[in-house]
């Protein structure tokens, strides 16, 4: 696609230097810059723009479909200019000093520089809704700084090792923002560079600030018994500006426990088989005080009023302060289990965690006499559940030839498990679905002539017919039951007409099960890299294929469709697999009709490099690698669109698939 791209430049420098036996310093720098065009959206409106219409028309102005002109013509929106310019510099420094044989004193600081400048462009001869030519920039300027310093101690006493770390840590995390836009120019010719020559009664323009900061004092002990017992227990103790100072400062625990029980002399018979086995449990908390500035009051310019003949700009409340506003909390504790078996060939790491977040931050709903309609606060709470798996294994080690491969496996499950109390939900939503919950209608295929379906006043033959799934359930004094939560319930039977109350939950948009292969092969000095993953189990709502196959608007406007529309029912087609393209009054959409599982295995990346011989290279170079890599070279998928990751109901990119070749050189 025209104008579509992205170029990276990259580079980092390492020095560290040792000044005495007990003093060494170093320093990291790492500069970048990127730089991506954008299309302005051409490739959506190129798949559904009608291909009948030219690309220009005689007297040379683009074509334009009528019915719908506030979509540009795909090739002219090819004109559009979208950059973006991103620099980054990231540096990193610090000082070592032993001045005890067991004792370590390091500070550190650095900062990180982001400054980016956005300039877009659209040329006025795209149409009447583009204000004859619209221009804009943005620039942004973002700066992180870090400072810290820990005094480590080790110690070893008979069988008893001890490590133990002090430290402080500050950051301050500053930004500001401005934009200026303009419209309705003469020429097209300085883009995005003459924001003056445009004539826009108002220009659009606008400035913005932040800043805050964190300070923590943290400290680790790590103990270990004849290397067989292990203890590892922290304290954080962190303090954030977004919070009033009654609420600043958070505390969060932390200990691990593991056990290696092939130390132990009872194992020793085994030892051939298992050659490692550790049993692991940890508990803790960390906080979470997000960027928000939650717990203070502030007002906004805005809301321009007219007095006389002169606009004059206002000051409102934007956000009502939350003095009792803290740190959100994430409790987690894990049990894990390491195995290794013959020497160590074979390894298996299994890990259960579970994780509940408390004071969740987020917005209130306030009543609506208030200036300001919600309020940041700490409310609800969530649990996650998840298991991971992963194995390593040498399949094969010789002279000549080794082969090695890791496999993961693993799922979570996200729910609510406490609610904000002032939430006010659908009759068919539950109180402890998952976080990112799917609901639809119940679809009983396509309606026929002939079918009666009265709960569906004004539907047509070849809609999706909707199931009547429940009615209420009500006491002996007429009211309707609720369950603990307030939620009303519903029976099994029908009750003659189709509302919320008949939606099930379908599921959640998070994938079942989640798995990665990965395989390292070397063959004397070449080297072969294949990795593969995937996910099963996962909740698709179809790709545009079929999504824009429904309400009729799209084609009755001479919108481009999808070859399915030929598979849409109709009356010498009343077989079909998809409903039919007319419009209907019974506005129930298609439920769960397209919605269905799906999985996908993609191969990530595949590496082949060589490693020239010592004798090659003789001494200018003490290591020489040449390697070409394939990016996405294929996908198995049970899914007919163009991407099981990225598709949307609109055309979406895919991932990309690309070659790299490329040289490492070590002096």
């Amino acid at each position: 696609v025209k104008k579509n791209g992205i170029d990276r430049y990259t580079g980092r420098v390492n020095l560290d230097q040792k000044i005495s036996k007990f003093v060494k310093t170093g320093i990291t720098l790492t500069l970048s810059r990127n730089e991506t065009h954008g299309d302005g959206g051409s490739l959506t409106s190129a798949a559904s723009f009608n291909p009948l219409i030219p690309i220009k028309e005689e007297d040379g102005t683009w074509g334009i479909n009528p019915l719908t002109s506030y979509m540009a013509n795909p090739v002219a929106m090819l004109d559009i200019t979208q950059n973006s310019k991103k620099d980054r510099v990231l540096a990193n420094s610090y000082i070592e000093v032993k001045p005890l044989e067991n004792l370590t004193l390091k500070v550190n600081g650095g900062f990180d520089r982001q400054a980016q400048k956005n300039g877009s462009y659209i040329p006025g001869h795209l149409g009447d809704n583009y204000n004859n030519g619209t221009a804009y920039i943005a620039q942004g300027d973002k700066v992180d700084y870090l400072f810290d310093f820990t005094a480590n101690y080790l110690k070893k006493i008979g069988n008893h090792n001890i490590n133990a770390l002090v430290g402080y840590s500050f950051e301050r995390f500053t930004q500001e923002t401005v934009m200026a836009g303009n419209s309705n120019f003469l020429t097209d010719a300085f883009l995005y560079h003459y924001l003056w020559g445009g004539a826009a009664e108002r220009p659009a323009v606008g400035s913005g600030a932040s800043k805050r900061e964190m300070a923590s004092f943290f400290g680790r002990i790590n103990y270990s018994l004849m290397d067989r017992y292990l203890l590892t227990a922290t304290l954080r103790a962190d303090g954030s500006s977004v919070f009033a100072e009654n609420n600043r400062w958070g505390y969060f625990p932390s200990v691990a426990l593991a056990w290696r029980f092939t130390e132990e002399e009872f194992m020793e018979p085994l030892q051939n088989t298992l050659s490692n086995g550790k049993l692991r449990l940890t508990y803790g908390k960390t906080g979470n005080s997000s960027a928000m500035e939650g717990a203070i009051s502030y007002y906004k310019a805005g809301y321009e009023h007219v007095f006389g003949d002169k606009n004059s700009a206002g000051v409102y409340l934007n956000q009502i302060g939350n003095p009792d506003l803290t740190w959100e909390t994430t409790t987690e504790w894990n049990v894990g289990l390491d195995l290794g078996f013959f020497n160590n060939r074979l390894n298996v790491t299994a890990e259960y965690y579970n994780r509940v977040i408390y004071d969740l931050l987020s917005s209130r709903k306030l009543l609506s006499y208030h200036e300001v309609t919600s309020i940041q606060a700490n409310i609800g709470k969530t649990q996650s559940q998840g298991f991971e798996l992963t194995i390593n294994t040498e399949n094969m080690r010789t002279p000549n030839f080794s082969w090695t491969s890791d496999f993961t496996f693993s799922f979570y499950r996200d729910k609510w498990k406490e609610r904000d109390p002032s939430w006010n939900p659908g009759i068919h939503e539950k109180y402890k679905a998952p976080i990112r919950a799917i609901y639809a209608y119940v679809s009983d295929g396509l309606i026929q002539p002939g079918d009666e379906v009265p709960q569906m006043p004004g539907a047509i033959p070849g809609q999706v017919k909707i199931r009547d799934t429940g009615s209420y359930i009500y006491n002996e004094d007429g009211s309707i039951q609720v369950d603990t939560h307030g939620k009303p319930l519903r029976s099994k039977d029908p009750d003659g007409e189709i509302n919320d109350a008949d939606k099930i939950l379908l599921g959640s948009s998070d994938p079942g099960y989640l798995l990665g292969l990965n395989n390292s092969l070397r063959f004397k000095n070449f080297d072969l890299n294949i990795y593969f993953y995937g996910q099963l189990n996962l909740w698709n709502n179809g790709s545009y294929k079929r999504t824009w196959l429904s309400g009729g608007a799209n084609i009755d406007r001479g919108y481009n469709m999808p070859v399915t529309l030929q598979d849409t029912w109709s009356h010498d087609n009343m077989d079909a697999i998809y409903p039919t393209m007319l419009p209907s009054t019974a506005g129930y959409g298609s439920g769960d009709y397209f919605w269905k599982k799906i999985w996908f295995i993609r191969c990530r990346n595949i590496t082949l490099g060589y490693t020239f011989p010592k004798q090659f290279i003789n001494k200018w170079s003490s290591n020489l690698r040449v390697y070409a890599e394939v990016t996405n070279p294929f996908v198995l998928t049970s899914y007919d669109g163009l991407d099981p990751e990225t598709d949307t109901a609109n055309v979406s990119y895919p991932n990309m698939q690309g070659i790299s070749i490329g040289v490492n050189v070590s002096f």
